[in-house]
């Protein structure tokens, strides 16, 4: 009799530890539940947050999919412990899963708290009543003989009016704007629908002028830029596939000087491009003050018909105290597409037949890196590290038998193939985002070449005239 009692005391002893084990499993259940459900409340309302700003703002982007990875994998969480409330599963659910849910928690708030801190700190401005959005690019400040061109584009179809001492009206309605200003040295100007307002000033005599190509939709070094030269010189390629938004992209900061540009092969294959935006031939010569610049489109077979052209043309830079010629393809270069042997025995045969032009330099972009030579005085530079990809001339796909052992290649080079033509000429090169500094002084042209990313000066040319 006194073994079946304490049995049964041991099972009732049993049945009540079960019991209270269960309600301690349900109670920790519930409150890993709970918690999910609070996470899950509180990252939708995060979530949800970002996006509107995300809309309004185009920011906060990275919080808003913090938010909703957080909200989602709440949801899951919730779900698992719910479904698996009654089963073995749940007794499995530990401090790791309780942690991992709080975490999400704590996550969300914190960002909710960075972004309510941050937005107290931003200035609030006065709603303007504006009908029209920020433009999408521009203004482009587009240099000419007898005046400047200038150009901007809006997302929405709207005329508009440019103000410069007169009033210049466009009541046509369209995306694409654009008004010739006969100008002197200097005027500010404004454009209906903004409230920034512009000024251009080219100087009588020009100090500095930087060059770049290739930006392909990669804004982010223009827009980074100091604001101490004069123009910007650009070598092609600011698109990719053509498409008027991806100009867009590429221009919508660069309105702060103005700028020479010539086509690429990325560019408009039609005429949109030039029709809309710089409305220049695809040749074309341009007098800026004392400097003159030959522009020259170079691709698809070609290269004949446009060197034609240069030496028909020759003697619109007769004249000019110093000479560049600038082409999108290559003369001499050390990067993917190596030299343009046809276009560098042209270029070439142009510049020695022609001593009275003072070409000082050639311009050009196409391979994404820095490339220096110099032949006769005359320095042939690739800038075609604006923004895009860099060619990594250490990988044999874009390389072939051109691979560079470091990241940089010093003095002449005696590599024989027919991707190296002019190599003897070789005098630096980096794979690195660059840009060209041209500086004056009273008897030389000095060429500073800039790394867009550190800011720092890799080398410097003193050419002597």
């Amino acid at each position: 009799m006194l073994q079946v009692g304490n049995m049964k005391e041991e099972l009732l002893s049993q049945q009540t530890g079960l019991k209270s084990s269960n309600k301690q499993c349900c109670s920790k259940q519930m409150i890993y539940l709970a918690v999910s459900i609070c996470n899950a409340i509180i990252s939708f309302v995060l979530a949800i947050f970002c996006l509107t700003y995300e809309i309004k703002h185009n920011s906060l982007r990275i919080e808003m999919i913090v938010a909703f990875t957080c909200y989602f994998a709440s949801i899951i969480f919730s779900l698992i412990i719910y479904i698996k409330r009654n089963s073995t599963f749940t007794k499995s659910v530990n401090f790791i899963t309780f942690s991992a849910l709080l975490s999400l928690s704590l996550i969300s708030l914190a960002i909710i708290i960075d972004i309510s801190v941050t937005l107290t700190k931003e200035p609030v401005e006065p709603e303007q009543p504006l009908k029209i959005e920020p433009s999408n690019y521009g203004p482009l400040a587009f240099i000419h003989e007898n005046g400047t061109r200038i150009h901007w584009s809006t997302n929405e179809l709207t005329g508009t009016k440019l103000v410069s001492g007169k009033t210049y009206t466009d009541k046509t309605e369209s995306n694409f704007h654009s008004v010739f200003v006969n100008n002197g040295d200097k005027f500010d100007y404004t454009l209906s629908g903004y409230q920034k307002k512009y000024s251009y000033y080219l100087p009588a005599k020009i100090n500095k002028f930087i060059v770049m190509a290739d930006i392909q939709t990669v804004n982010t070094y223009i827009s980074a830029m100091d604001e101490d030269y004069d123009f910007n010189v650009l070598c092609g390629d600011y698109s990719i596939s053509g498409d008027m938004y991806e100009y867009g992209e590429s221009f919508y900061k660069m309105h702060t000087k103005p700028v020479l540009m010539v086509q690429g092969n990325h560019d408009d294959p039609t005429r949109i491009f030039l029709d809309n935006i710089t409305q220049r031939p695809m040749n074309y010569f341009q007098k800026v003050r004392n400097l003159g610049y030959f522009f020259i489109y170079v691709n698809n077979g070609n290269t004949t018909i446009s060197m034609n052209w240069l030496e028909l043309n020759a003697k619109l830079g007769a004249g000019s105290e110093h000479t560049f010629i600038v082409v999108h393809n290559p003369v001499y270069s050390t990067g993917e597409y190596g030299s343009y042997t046809l276009l560098a025995q042209k270029m070439e045969a142009f510049i020695d037949g022609h001593p009275e032009l003072k070409v000082r330099g050639i311009f050009t972009g196409h391979d994404h890196l820095f490339a220096a030579f110099k032949r006769k005085n005359v320095f042939y530079f690739v800038n075609g590290a604006g923004g895009a990809r860099i060619d990594q001339m250490t990988n044999k796909t874009y390389a072939l038998d051109r691979i560079w052992p470091k990241e940089e290649l010093h003095g002449p080079l005696t590599v024989l193939n027919e991707y190296c033509y002019g190599y003897e000429y070789h005098l630096d090169s980096w794979m690195k985002f660059t840009r060209t500094e041209v500086t004056f002084s009273a008897n030389k042209v000095i060429y500073t070449i800039r790394d867009l990313v550190t800011k720092q000066v890799l080398v410097t040319y003193d050419q002597v005239i």
